[in-house]
């Protein structure tokens, strides 16, 4: 009789397929994003600001922001609030924009908390990643929704 050859999977990079224990982790590349990188790495940007109207006559702002993941783009809208609270469950060392007292839609104010909310999840990511912490069940990849 003929014994065959026990069939061998190919070896995969870590870098493309990285699913663990945490899930699959991400790796954000910032001004290096390229489509051609894979599902595995993402960028991000803040692209603007969509002023709402709450219950109480009160206004307020929802960021808008563009993800970039492998060759897919979704855009989600996430209030101050919802970045404040990534920040304080995920890093609270980070430099972040002040809170006021009553919800205001200057567009001075929001067009310079949006700058900060940009710098501050460019380092948030970066360190994460530098840390292999952007994983499927993290509150980053939540956040953005990465899929």
């Amino acid at each position: 009789s003929v014994r065959k050859k026990p069939v061998m999977q190919s070896e995969r990079s870590p870098l493309l397929d990285s699913v663990g224990a945490q899930g699959k982790e991400y790796t954000y590349l910032g001004k290096q994003f390229s489509v051609r990188f894979g599902d595995s790495f993402f960028d991000f940007q803040i692209d603007g600001v969509h002023t709402l109207s709450s219950y109480c006559c009160f206004k307020y702002g929802t960021y808008v922001v563009a993800v970039r993941q492998g060759r897919r783009t979704w855009v989600v809208e996430k209030s101050f609030q919802e970045f404040k609270d990534l920040h304080v469950c995920s890093d609270s060392s980070l430099e972040f924009p002040e809170s006021t007292l009553f919800p205001s839609i200057s567009a001075a104010l929001l067009d310079s908390r949006k700058e900060r909310l940009q710098t501050f999840l460019e380092r948030l990511l970066s360190r994460l990643s530098e840390q292999k912490m952007v994983t499927s069940g993290s509150s980053v990849a939540q956040f953005l929704e990465l899929k």
